[in-house]
């Protein structure tokens, strides 16, 4: 088992390395300029042939987009191809400009010709016409090019006209609701429902018949991947989904809710895509047949998916998992009318596309729309009108939905009903569809931000399997994981939104091929300015910033583990060297960040000058503070390590940043002092050529006392403390004639100033211990007090209350 674990630790190794080496490699091919292999008017001539080529294209696609036959779809392709043909030309006329202002710098160069008429070299003459001609070559490319994109632009907007005029026509197109609109209707449908179930049924006759060994096979193997996979999700999730915990919550609500959704949908959907695909495979379908097996998928799949997020969300039977607080009373309606919108929007959808593959007539489609928007409307209304009560009492029917959603779904629900019955259809359906496919988007949406939102709270991620596993197995603290949490959250809401919006884009009428335009413009960049930006561009300059980072700590780790400790270094040394590599490595790395993301350093010219601008007013003393820094990096008057004062500031240098510096005190209190208050006022450093310092310690004995054997016991009290250094030699003052005491200072030097108080500490008790042996006393400050008192004034028992003795 071991040597297993060994094998794959050594390929993980192997990859991670191997995964370094491509995003370096290709980091760097990427900014590698290509020599050009064609001359100037090579290229010129490849200018004329690409502007010949897009304006055949845009003839084509001109010939295309005036046809009336075309549906939306169609016209968004075209549309698509003009934004191409636009993005194409502005990129060569971007080459043209570059070429251009090569050819100006070389007649730059040259010159222009003499006005005297001296003389001028032949080749001189010869080179300036031909690169006269190849500039006004291309300036006529240029403008060529310029006539395509503006035409491409025109056409743009003409689709758009196109299909909001289609679109509007579509939506506004009243029907006249006629009893023989739904004779015709039924008659239709019946004989539509009758085509279709012969055509399955000879479909499957025909199938049984010819390819039952494929059949059989398609369906058990599809059964099997979904037995498998419902094994495996029960495996898996089961225990995180059993709802059988009494009180979860509300992050445990969330998570059942997202989860259960989405596995149990996600399970369906992938047993019936898998038969459908087995089918395709097998060259198991017919034409018709193919096509509305793919709409009975997506339908199943959506109902399927309405059901698990209306028992998630309103959770009819167990309302401790419920996620709205609402009676139960209120949920089960919920719930039922929840449910029947998807339902009816999903068979209102299967009809109108097996209508539409059997070329069917229009009647069919306007009644199932008015039938369906009358049922989505009126489940609109009767959902506005439910009382959310949480408590079943009588006072809780005055309990309503707050007006905020009641009234919008009421009066939505009303307009899709008026509209209806107004003969409006067409809209009345629109609105009904993006209330209900909108809604479970959004829905689902929600659900999710708030998972993520329940994930990034303190305290819950920690609780959680995957958080426990985290600090058990791989040794994460607590803080670590929260931090964690918190970019899962954020990542989670990402790829919500990067899946939802779009989803919600579709249902609103833009195209597929639309969206993906817009994000490969996004990727492939736009041009801002002389600037380039790309969003692979700038994942790129993210990637090659963090990875220099990563390469600095990496170094700074390095320094710190095996180099700093071998060469005995100062800690002010370490500290600078590593504080000075990670302010380098940090300005290279945001350096070859920004180039990689394709911005040009050059082109930020106006911008570094208007930061120079700020810092000559707004920003001097940030500034003043990080020159400072470097200062005290290179010069250091001061270390970390160092006991300095700093005007009312003293204590421990613990670390020296680029603005500041963190000062702790020996009380424990971190003081942030600005670099340049270290630079340009007196600071007091007890440790800045050596750690040795002076302790002073005074003491008072009583007069009468023997001064010499006091002054022979401080003598042995020093020497024999083995913090005390012997060179300087310790002193014994003799400072004076106090009011109480005879005053003596013992002056004793330290080999770490840092320790003086343990000195001064272990100095005294010994002291005290020696002077009471030797009977020398320590005398205490002692006044005599004496009261003058004349005989006519008041007497003192007076004023003090107490009798006072008679004074001879």
């Amino acid at each position: 088992m071991n040597y297993f674990q060994h094998i794959l630790k050594t390929q993980r190794r192997v990859l991670s390395t191997l995964n370094i080496l491509f995003v370096v490699l290709f980091i760097f091919a990427s900014q590698l300029s290509v020599p050009s292999a064609f001359s100037q008017t090579d290229k010129i001539v490849e200018f004329k042939k690409e502007a010949s080529i897009l304006q055949q294209s845009m003839v084509d696609l001109e010939r295309l987009s005036n046809s009336r036959i075309l549906d939306d779809e169609a016209l968004v392709g075209a549309r698509v191809e003009y934004q191409n043909i636009s993005t194409t030309v502005e990129e060569l006329i971007r080459s043209i400009d570059k070429e251009t202002e090569t050819i100006a710098k070389k007649l730059s160069e040259i010159g222009e010709p003499p006005e005297d008429g001296s003389f001028e070299s032949p080749e001189v003459i010869a080179s300036r016409k031909k690169l006269t001609t190849e500039k006004s070559a291309l300036a006529v490319s240029k403008t060529s090019l310029e006539d395509i994109q503006q035409e491409a632009i025109d056409k743009t907007s003409q689709i758009d006209v196109r299909r909001q005029t289609a679109f509007t026509q579509a939506i506004f197109k009243n029907t006249s609701l006629s009893s023989v609109l739904f004779k015709n209707a039924a008659a239709s449908f019946y004989n539509k429902t009758i085509e279709t179930i012969e055509l399955f049924s000879n479909w499957l006759k025909k199938i049984f018949k010819e390819q039952f060994s494929s059949v059989i096979g398609s369906t058990i193997l599809s059964l099997i991947i979904a037995l498998f996979l419902s094994f495996y999700f029960n495996r898996v999730f089961a225990k995180h989904l059993d709802r059988l915990e009494q009180k979860p919550d509300y992050f445990t609500k969330v998570f059942t809710a997202f989860w259960d959704t989405t596995l149990s949908s996600l399970a369906t959907a992938i047993f019936l895509g898998a038969t459908y695909a087995l089918f395709l495979y097998f060259d198991l379908f017919t034409s018709k047949v193919q096509q509305i097996t793919f709409v009975i998928i997506l339908v199943i799949t959506s109902i399927v998916l309405a059901w698990n997020l209306a028992v998630a969300v309103f959770a009819p039977k167990q309302s401790n998992w419920r996620l709205f607080d609402i009676s139960n009373s209120a949920a089960l309606k919920m719930f039922t009318l929840t449910f029947i919108l998807y339902v009816v929007q999903a068979i209102d959808f299967l009809i109108q596309e097996i209508n539409a593959i059997l070329s069917g007539p229009i009647s069919i489609t306007a009644i199932q729309g008015f039938i369906t928007s009358l049922i989505i409307g009126g489940s609109l209304i009767i959902m506005a009108l439910i009382k959310p009560n949480k408590n079943d009492t009588a006072h809780a029917s005055t309990h309503k939905w707050p007006k905020w959603l009641s009234v919008p779904l009421f009066i939505i629900g009303a307009i899709i009903i008026g509209s209806a019955l107004s003969g409006y259809i067409g809209l009345a359906r629109f609105i009904a569809q993006q209330v209900v496919v909108t809604g479970a988007i959004v829905s689902l949406m929600v659900i999710g931000i708030i998972y993520a939102r329940e994930l990034s709270r303190e305290g819950v991620l920690p609780k959680t399997s995957f958080g426990k596993f985290l600090s058990n197995k791989l040794g994460y603290e607590t803080l670590s994981i929260e931090q964690i949490s918190l970019a899962i959250s954020i990542l989670l809401i990402l790829v919500i939104f990067i899946l939802g919006l779009p989803a919600i884009l579709l249902q609103w009428g833009t195209q597929f091929a639309e969206i993906w335009y817009y994000v490969k413009s996004a990727f492939t960049g736009v041009q801002i300015g002389n600037i380039h930006l790309s969003l692979s561009g700038v994942f790129i300059g993210i990637a090659v910033f963090f990875i220099g980072i990563a390469l600095t700590k990496l170094v700074q780790s390095w320094l710190s583990n095996s180099v700093f400790p071998r060469i005995r270094a100062d800690i002010g040394i370490r500290s600078s060297i590593k504080s000075g590599l990670g302010y380098f490595g940090y300005g290279l790395a945001a350096l070859m960040g920004i180039t990689s993301a394709g911005v040009d350093l050059s082109s930020l010219a106006i911008v570094f000058g208007a930061l120079s601008l700020g810092i000559g007013f707004g920003l001097q003393n940030i500034v003043s503070n990080f020159v400072s820094g470097l200062i005290l990096l290179v010069e250091r008057p001061i270390k970390v390590g160092d006991w300095i004062t700093v005007g009312s500031a003293e204590g421990t240098v613990k670390n020296i940043n680029v603005r500041s510096t963190e000062i702790e005190t020996f009380q424990k209190k971190s003081i942030i002092v600005p670099n340049s208050e270290l630079i340009n006022q007196q600071v007091g450093n007890w440790t800045f050529k050596s750690k040795r310092g002076r302790v002073d310690v005074p003491i008072g004995v009583a007069y009468g006392s023997n001064v010499r054997l006091v002054e022979k016991t401080l003598y042995e009290i020093a020497d024999a403390h083995q913090m005390i250094a012997k060179s300087p030699e310790t002193n014994v003052w003799f400072s004076g004639f106090g009011d109480s005491s005879l005053d003596f200072v013992l002056r004793m030097h330290v080999f770490d100033i840092g320790n003086n108080v343990t000195v001064q500490t272990d100095v005294r008790f010994e002291i005290l211990k020696q002077f009471e042996a030797l009977d020398i006393e320590i005398p205490f400050p002692q006044r005599d007090l004496n009261i003058k008192h004349s005989y006519n004034e008041t007497p003192l028992s007076n004023m003090t209350g107490k009798k006072v003795p008679d004074i001879d």
